[in-house]
């Protein structure tokens, strides 16, 4: 009959077929010998360790605690891992840009670049050499020297006037101006112009409630010469370099006169500015000038 022999090969052929529970146990032996066998697998790939992971996050999620995102801007393009990110400050140009994105840096770099060759110093044969001072040394220029160092001068002052707010560009009298430069590894790390003037007066320092007021006195003081600027560049603070310009300028501005405390007067002092003219000559009631 043919029914017969059909139903009798299917039975033959479902004898053949190993039975679900030696599949199992075949399945589970290898996955155990395919564990033992290799050690390169994450543990998310192991069944026990997956599974606590997931004990984790379920403990997590009932915690009742309020879970939030790292990042709450829905067009974040850049993933943050730790890495520096951010605005950050350029120490040595002063320039605020933002880590990461690349039209940013480049624009850093180019007025970085930019600062640095201004401040470079490439060292002049006939150099006025005013004496050694925290690893560098001081140069005094003055009416009557060449041109290229005046024109350092002039790139080494565009940065000083930037950083200290000052509104007019440049050299007011160069015929009555002398600029010392703090010079060190090949860089301009400090600058004093110093400039003839008539006279000064005296600053006057009043403490009220709302805090210390600072004024200046309407009788005028002869003087020999003010300071324009005093400047150090981050790097180089901290070393005594500014009261190394002031003493250079006290030696050198006037020949064969060492300038007294009352021959020289400070330009409009900033607060950092007032702080270090009070530190230099101990005392409050220094002179001033207005340019």
């Amino acid at each position: 009959d043919p029914t017969v022999a059909a139903f009798t090969a299917v039975k033959d052929i479902l004898g053949d077929m190993p039975s679900s529970e030696s599949d199992g146990s075949m399945s589970q032996s290898m996955e155990e010998n395919n564990v033992e066998a290799s050690d390169k697998l994450f543990p998310i790939f192991y069944k026990e360790s997956a599974q606590h992971g997931a004990n984790k996050l379920e403990n997590l999620a009932s915690s009742g605690r309020p879970r939030r995102h790292v990042c709450n801007d829905p067009n974040q393009l850049q993933i943050d891992a730790g890495q520096n990110m951010g605005p950050t400050l350029c120490v040595p140009c002063g320039t605020v840009y933002s880590k990461g994105d690349a039209d940013d840096e480049a624009n850093h770099e180019k007025l970085h670049n930019g600062v640095m060759e201004r401040l470079r110093y490439p060292g002049w044969r006939k150099e006025r050499n005013c004496g050694e001072h925290a690893g560098g040394h001081l140069v005094m220029i003055q009416p009557g020297d060449p041109r290229h160092m005046w024109k350092k001068v002039e790139d080494v002052l565009a940065i000083v006037d930037r950083e200290l707010g000052f509104s007019e560009i440049g050299i007011r009298s160069p015929e009555k101006t002398k600029v010392f430069l703090y010079v060190t590894e090949k860089k301009v790390g400090g600058l004093l112009l110093a400039e003839s003037i008539p006279s000064g007066y005296r600053v006057i320092t009043d403490k009220k409630e709302t805090g210390r007021v600072v004024m200046s006195s309407e009788d005028p003081v002869p003087v020999v010469c003010g300071i324009s600027r005093v400047w150090v560049s981050d790097q180089c603070r901290r070393q005594g370099v500014a009261s190394a310009l002031v003493d250079a300028m006290r030696k050198l501005f006037l020949l064969g006169k060492y300038l007294g405390e009352d021959d020289f007067a400070f330009s409009d002092p900033t607060p950092d500015g007032m702080s270090f003219a009070e530190t230099y000559m101990k005392r409050s009631d220094f002179l001033v000038y207005s340019r």
